[in-house]
This record gives C-alpha cells, sequence and structure tokens, in this order.
C-alpha cells in the first residue's frame, strides 16, 4: 500500500493542480472557486487581468514534481 501510494499520490496531485487551472466555457476553474471560498480574489482585476491561480498551482506542481 504505501509503495502505490509513494507511486501515484504525486501524479494525482500534480493532476489536480493541472485541472484547477483550466477555465473552459461550461465550467469555471476550481482553483478560482477554491479561491473565492477562501475570499481571495481570482484575478488581479475583478474577472480579468492577471489569472493568480496559474501562478499558484503552476508552483505547487514544480513542488511536487
Amino acid at each position: 500500500m504505501k509503495d502505490w501510494m509513494l507511486k501515484y499520490t504525486p501524479v494525482l496531485l500534480i493532476s489536480f493542480f493541472f485541472y484547477a487551472m483550466i477555465d473552459t466555457t461550461h465550467s469555471r476553474a476550481i482553483g478560482d472557486i477554491i479561491f473565492e471560498w477562501l475570499g481571495i480574489p481570482a484575478w488581479s482585476d475583478g474577472c480579468q487581468g492577471t489569472h493568480i491561480s496559474i501562478f499558484v498551482f503552476m508552483l505547487l506542481i514544480f513542488i511536487v514534481f
């Protein structure tokens, strides 16, 4: 069990972090929803500007990698 967790936990985390950055026409990015739940704006200027969750989740991807 421990061997399985060491192999697949980083892959699952990276997959979640990547999906949290994706914004489609059918759904908002999960990262935006998480940031709004925490009270942090997801964009630098309302609903436009720099997408802050991209930087945060990209940093987490590099940390896990």
